[in-house]
């Protein structure tokens, strides 16, 4: 008699097949927009997720994530099981990115979905909840935190959670509560192009959302099988502290292995869509005379300082290198020296006259130097720092888009998540990111499907002689352990350890 399968393991089976490339041209989602056809990526994307409930999404930003997990939704009400009995959660990170999946996923794509937004006063929130005629709620990760109580209630029985490194942190009383709401789901997606940013266990902390922990145990249990440790002190002004820090990884084999059947990502190189040829490049500057006194001057300072000297001292000291690097006036100096400006400057004046240009700082005080530079030049600009309303984000979006005046938006790095800014084919990072996956994410906002441009170019400002120079040596020493586990670089290495950041600063 031959082997029988349960029907759990034939959709597995099934759900491999689709994940390596099987063919699902001639598959249709009834009630999906015909005048956005679905990728057959994003197709095999869709049925991946339909046969795998417990999924991580991690395709390359700009390839369509939000639309795959809409389609699903769609796909289940198609199916019988999403309904104003049967519900779905969709957590964002922020409020004001609930702009992007109303205006950039439902409403264009018409997905055929009973939603409710869960905004506004507790008092609004609860009429929302009380409300059952609805299908799909779309809120943020604060808004889950504040109403958990409620929202379990709800009983929801599937759940999306957009950009889920949110809840790397077990410890936080937003992963606490957005674990409790998914514990009684059928159905958890965390979509998520960095699943990892300081260690493996942020990992674990997504894997455990999705009800996981069966198959690649407790937090404890996972640190100690995947984790090399040592023990550092921690000098504090009254006593010693002995901290176990993560130096290595091993069993990374194994764990990709594991991770496999639960774990879908797609790059650009791997689709066959049209999208713009991504091309980066460092620009590396001299300082001006003045800048590189005031570095000078602040190395100068902080000579004294030792790998053993107190972590705050040695991180002030390298926050300090880092924002002279871009500009003086990020250190309240009373004269606008700037390398970076000005080679930015000159591009917008000269190079980049007919170009919408996307440039992302850090540091608010390069932001208001940068509108000052714009405004005596006569360039038309808008900003953005995360903290407007959804309402003024959507405006000054379209005004990027449709002013011809309007030529450069500025944003902090705050905002480079679930933002749609392909019109532009320029970028430029005023401040060096320790870590190549992070600029990968920033790019997606220009390198998109759908852009009107064949290059999409991103420039990365770096000054010589400098803390930045350091820093982009040693991390081309490194090899992040996700480069074993994703085959891709990651933000793993993002903060360096205090006595590499001490070396750095003699630099």
């Amino acid at each position: 008699m031959g082997q029988t399968y349960s029907v759990e393991q034939r959709s597995q089976a099934l759900a491999q097949k689709i994940k390596d490339g099987a063919e699902v041209r001639d598959f249709t989602v009834d009630g999906w927009c015909d005048e956005f056809p679905l990728f057959d990526y994003q197709l095999q994307g869709l049925l991946w997720m339909y046969l795998t409930p417990k999924a991580i999404l991690a395709d390359s930003t700009g390839l369509g994530k939000t639309i795959q997990c809409l389609a699903l939704l769609t796909m289940l009400k198609e199916k019988g099981k999403l309904s104003h009995k049967n519900r779905a959660i969709i957590i964002v990170p922020a409020i004001s990115v609930h702009g992007s999946w109303q205006a950039d996923g439902f409403e264009k794509f018409k997905v055929p979905l009973n939603y409710r937004v869960g905004r506004g006063t507790p008092k609004q929130r609860q009429a929302i909840y009380e409300d059952d005629s609805w299908e799909v709620l779309l809120t943020n990760y604060e808004t889950v935190r504040q109403d958990v109580e409620y929202l379990l209630d709800l009983g929801f029985k599937h759940m999306i959670m957009d950009e889920a490194d949110y809840i790397r942190n077990h410890a936080t009383k937003t992963a606490k509560s957005v674990k409790a709401i998914s514990k009684n789901c059928d159905r958890v997606v965390a979509v998520t192009a960095t699943p990892i940013q300081n260690s493996l266990l942020d990992l674990h902390s997504i894997l455990e959302a999705l009800g996981l922990n069966k198959v690649f145990g407790s937090k404890t249990a996972f640190d100690r099988h995947y984790h090399e440790h040592e023990v550092q002190k921690i000098y504090t002004k009254h006593r010693t502290i002995y901290k176990k820090k993560v130096i290595g990884y091993k069993n990374v084999g194994e764990l990709k292995k594991k991770l496999s059947p639960y774990y879908l990502r797609r790059t650009y190189s791997e689709v066959k869509i049209k999208t713009p040829e991504l091309k980066s490049q460092p620009i590396w500057l001299d300082m001006t005379k003045e800048q590189a006194q005031l570095y000078g001057q602040i190395q100068n300072g902080f000579a004294k300082l030792t790998p053993d000297s107190p972590p705050k001292e040695i991180n002030d000291a390298v926050l300090r290198l880092r924002q002279v690097c871009t500009g003086t006036e990020t250190l309240g100096a009373s004269i606008d020296e700037s390398a970076k400006l000005d080679w930015l400057m000159h591009k917008l004046e000269t190079d980049w006259a007919e170009s919408k240009v996307v440039v992302f700082s850090t540091w608010k005080a390069t932001i208001a130097t940068l509108e000052k530079r714009l405004g005596k030049a006569g360039i038309g600009w808008v900003t953005m720092t995360g903290d407007e309303s959804q309402k003024k984000r959507e405006v000054k979006r379209q005004q990027f888009w449709n002013d011809d005046n309007c030529r450069v938006l500025i944003g902090t790095t705050a905002i480079d998540r679930s933002l749609n800014l392909h019109c532009a084919n320029i970028q430029v990072n005023m401040d060096m990111l320790y870590n190549p996956s992070r600029h990968k994410q920033l790019a997606g906002r220009v390198a998109r499907v759908g852009s009107i441009h064949d290059e999409a170019w991103v420039f990365s400002l770096m000054c010589r002689g400098t803390i930045e120079e350091a820093v982009m040596k040693v991390l081309q020493t490194k090899q992040a352990v996700s480069d074993a586990v994703f085959d891709e670089a990651s933000d793993i290495f993002e903060k360096l350890s205090v006595k590499e950041l001490a070396r750095l600063i003699r630099s």
